[in-house]
């Protein structure tokens, strides 16, 4: 917590000190200054000139050599009482620096390939003992290219008042950069990568190119000692602040999906022009040329005005890429200013682009990250809901399956029960037939005989119409009650043609109405008449088998096998069966089942 305050009481109480303290910073405002080179350092008098203050550049043509001299006068009572320092902010391209002809400090390389300082604060100390008593003079030897020099200032004063001055220009001229550099080739290699993974988006590579580019600007900020040529390195400086801007307008035009082939092709060629021209270019002329840079200009004004009538106009979805090209254009413009000499803080903002276009591009894959997620949501919520619908299929078809394979099985196995029952059974009944003693019992043995061969040798009645299968009944009842030389009274009401029956319907009615016809044919002994009534009603099937020649009650009647099964398969269909005493000598047999199994 003591730390924090400390810090706190720093931040509140230093700003207004250093204020106060530069007003003590001594600046030269008459300044002698000569071409070089100049031996020992001596000043020539005939050869020097005045300008009253900093900045100077070299407008003259007696720069053709690539160097100058300054020096002014340090009056007496500005030399601090302790460690001096002197703070050159920015100087194209290196300077030496000398008190009374004696060096305190160097940029760097004072021969080709000269060190590049041009973004680069310059700041040496000076100790006391170093002054004289009087007549101090402060002497710069300032190296660039021919008639291409240019410095910013110099400031004179204590050592605890100008170096933190000379910091802060530090972390905006050298600091700042170096951190947006690691910035731009982190985000270049992810974007790279994100292209690589997905070829078919082709703006993710020109954004990487873009960034690429821009990174080269930004390493020129504080790369000091490029160990080539400055000829090439400024041919690669120059282009990549051309190549910058067109990779970045194709971004641009690809992401809103503007197939603009015509801007293309002029982005371009004004490229390979630019790249041909500073090849083209001496030296001495290249680090202060504008031509191109003046029509990359112009293409950036050209973009936000299309911008912006994309966003007012066609209301096209643009406003991020209209920001972006604002604030371009803004840094543009102090750029150029800077470099046309009208600005003096000698600070280029270009690289500050690198964090605008990444917070750009990071944002649009944040959105595309949240769009993809909510897709990949609904994809995932309708897939799940297909594989559930598929599944319930599955199922269903499973126990259609297993249900089917069942059905099979017992198929089989009434199929070896019935062939049974056919050799065995059926070869014993027909004997039985031929060996009757009386009628009665070949009328018998021939009724076994046809329901064991109606039983093996049927045909399913699955998918048949009712109305046929109560023909078949009524046939079936006519020739037993003939046989007995008995009346049969049959009625049946209109019965629906598209009405079906199941096969475990039709097979469970016909041994019920068989059952309840024997019954009636072998229990009642003065048996004259039967009647056979069926009802379809209310979707439900209704069966009343009656009779006479009864001689004892219903309820004295003991039920066999024959009657239950006629309960039980009643029960199986899922309806109800009843004995009625209709009379004295009548009784009668009533069922009813669901014309559908639920």
């Amino acid at each position: 917590m003591s730390q924090r305050l400390i810090i706190l009481f720093y931040c509140i109480f230093s700003f207004p000190l250093l204020a106060f303290a530069t007003e003590d910073i001594f600046q030269p405002e008459s300044v002698r200054y000569w071409a070089g080179p100049q031996s020992e350092h001596q000043l020539k008098p005939d050869q020097a000139k005045l300008f009253k203050q900093f900045p100077f550049s070299w407008e003259d043509d007696i720069f053709n050599r690539g160097e100058a001299w300054y020096e002014f006068d340090i009056p007496d009572a500005r030399i601090p009482l302790g460690l001096a320092g002197i703070l050159i902010p920015r100087v194209y391209l290196n300077a030496n620096v000398y008190l009374n002809q004696q060096l305190i400090g160097s940029g760097g390389s004072m021969t080709p390939p000269i060190a590049k300082n041009a973004h680069r604060p310059l700041y040496f100390t000076i100790p006391h003992s170093a002054w004289l008593p009087t007549g101090n003079k402060i002497q710069i030897q300032h190296m660039s290219y021919a008639n291409m020099g240019y410095i910013l200032g110099v400031q004179v004063s204590s050592d605890t008042v100008l170096y933190p001055v000379f910091q802060q220009r530090y972390w905006k001229q050298q600091t700042l950069p170096k951190i947006l550099f690691i910035v731009e080739v982190l985000a270049m290699l992810l974007i790279f990568s994100i292209w690589l993974v997905r070829r078919s988006q082709i703006a993710y590579l020109w954004f990487s190119l873009s960034l690429m580019m821009l990174s080269l600007v930004t390493l020129n900020h504080f790369l000091i000692d490029t160990q080539m040529p400055h000829k090439i390195w400024a041919t690669i400086n120059n282009t990549a602040i051309d190549w910058w801007l067109v990779f970045l307008n194709l971004f641009v035009f690809s992401r809103l999906n503007l197939n603009n082939f015509i801007f293309k092709r002029v982005l371009f060629a004004y490229a390979l022009l630019s790249l041909l021209y500073y090849i083209a270019l001496p030296l001495n002329e290249l680090p202060g040329t504008l031509l191109f840079h003046s029509i990359g200009f112009a293409i950036l004004i050209f973009t936000l005005g299309y911008l912006l009538y994309l966003r007012f106009v066609t209301r096209l979805a643009a406003t991020p890429y209209l920001l972006l090209y604002t604030a371009l254009t803004i840094i543009g413009v102090h750029d150029l200013l800077l470099q046309l000499g009208l600005f003096n803080d000698g600070q280029f903002i270009l690289y500050f682009a690198a964090p605008l276009s990444v917070l750009l591009i990071v944002g649009h894959i944040i959105n595309e990250f949240i769009s993809a997620m909510r897709q990949s949501e609904k994809h995932a919520t309708h897939l799940q809901e297909t594989v559930n619908q598929v599944k319930s299929e599955l199922d269903a078809q499973y126990q259609m399956l297993r249900l089917s394979s069942n059905q099979h099985v017992k198929m089989a196995e009434r199929e070896r029960i019935y062939r049974d029952l056919h050799d065995d059974v059926g070869a014993k009944l027909l004997s039985l037939y031929y060996r009757a003693d009386d009628e009665q019992s070949g009328h018998l043995a021939k009724s076994a005989l046809q329901d064991l061969r109606d039983i093996v040798s049927r045909k399913s009645m699955d998918g048949e119409t009712l109305k046929d299968a109560i023909e078949h009944w009524r046939n079936e009842c006519y020739e037993r009650s003939n046989e007995y030389a008995i009346q049969l009274n049959w009625y049946c009401n209109e019965i629906d043609s598209t009405s079906k029956l199941s096969e475990l319907q039709y097979m469970h009615l016909s041994r019920m109405l068989r059952e309840a016809l024997s019954n009636a044919l072998r229990h009642a002994p003065q048996i004259q008449s039967v009647s056979v009534t069926i009802v379809e009603r209310q979707q439900q099937l209704f069966f009343h088998i009656q009779n006479d020649g009864v001689t004892a009650p219903v309820t004295h009647w003991q039920r066999g096998r024959g009657l239950n099964n006629i309960f039980i398969r009643a029960q199986e269909l899922q309806g109800a069966a009843s004995i009625k005493q209709i009379s004295e000598t009548e009784v009668s047999v009533d069922w009813h089942i669901p014309r559908a199994l639920s």
